[in-house]
C-alpha cells in the first residue's frame, strides 16, 4: 500500500484547462472500484499527479497518482467511503458506508462517468466556490468526527485527525454542470482526506 502526506501547508485551487497534468472525471483508471456484491463501480472525480511541482501531495514513491473516487451512485447521495491506494492501477475499498448502490430512479447522479477535463494546480488561497487542493484547511464544524475504518490502522474504529487532500463543489465542466444531476447547484462539497496513522483514503460529503 502505497502512502500519502501533505508536504506543503499553502493552500491550493485546481483549475479545469485545456492541458495540465491533472484530471478531473473521465474514466477510473484502477482496478477494485466496484464494491463487493456490487455491480456499480465508484467515479473518479480527480486524478491528481503527484509529480507536479505545485501538487502539495506526495507519496512514499510507489505510485505516481493519487486518485480520488466517490460513490455517486450510493447512499441517496450522502455516502461515506474509505480506500487504499495499492498501486497506479488498483484500490482497495475498506469500506462504503451503504454498500447498496441506489435504484436506477434514485441515483443521484446518472452518467457512468464525470465529463473529463485536464487541470492545473495553483497556489491560491482564494474560494470562490472552487476546487481546492491541500493547505491547511480544516472540515467545517459540521463534518461530525471522522472514524477510520481500515483494519490495519492503529486507530480502527476510532475517532482520527485528517489532512485535507481536497473539496470538490459541483463543478461545472465545459459550461455545463448538469450532469450532476440531483447534485447540481447543491450547497454542498465533497471531502477527500487521509488518515494521519495509516495515509488511506477517506471521503464523504458535507452541506454548507
Amino acid at each position: 500500500m502505497s502512502r500519502f502526506a501533505l508536504d506543503d501547508q499553502r493552500p491550493c485551487r485546481l483549475f479545469l484547462t485545456r492541458t495540465g497534468p491533472h484530471r478531473f472525471g473521465g474514466p477510473a483508471v484502477h482496478e477494485g472500484i466496484v464494491p463487493v456484491g456490487a455491480s456499480v463501480p465508484l467515479h473518479l472525480v480527480l486524478l491528481l499527479d503527484l509529480e507536479d511541482q505545485p501538487c502539495p501531495v506526495r507519496s512514499d514513491g510507489l505510485v505516481r497518482h493519487l486518485p480520488l473516487y466517490y460513490p455517486l451512485k450510493y447512499g441517496f447521495g450522502g455516502p461515506a467511503v474509505q480506500y487504499r491506494v495499492a498501486s497506479d492501477s488498483r484500490i482497495d475499498i475498506l469500506y462504503l458506508s451503504d454498500p447498496t448502490p441506489d435504484a436506477d430512479e434514485h441515483q443521484y447522479v446518472r452518467v457512468p462517468e464525470l465529463p473529463s477535463s485536464p487541470a492545473e494546480i495553483v497556489p491560491d488561497p482564494g474560494r470562490d466556490r472552487s476546487i481546492v487542493v491541500g493547505g491547511s484547511s480544516r472540515l467545517p464544524v459540521n463534518a461530525g468526527d471522522v472514524t477510520c475504518r481500515n483494519p490495519a490502522c492503529a486507530r480502527f474504529e476510532r475517532r482520527v485527525e485528517v489532512d485535507v487532500i481536497a473539496s470538490v463543489p459541483p463543478v461545472a465542466v465545459g459550461g455545463t454542470d448538469d450532469f450532476w444531476h440531483e447534485y447540481q447547484g447543491g450547497d454542498f462539497e465533497f471531502y477527500f482526506c487521509l488518515c494521519r496513522h495509516c495515509t488511506t483514503v477517506i471521503a464523504f460529503n458535507v452541506a454548507s
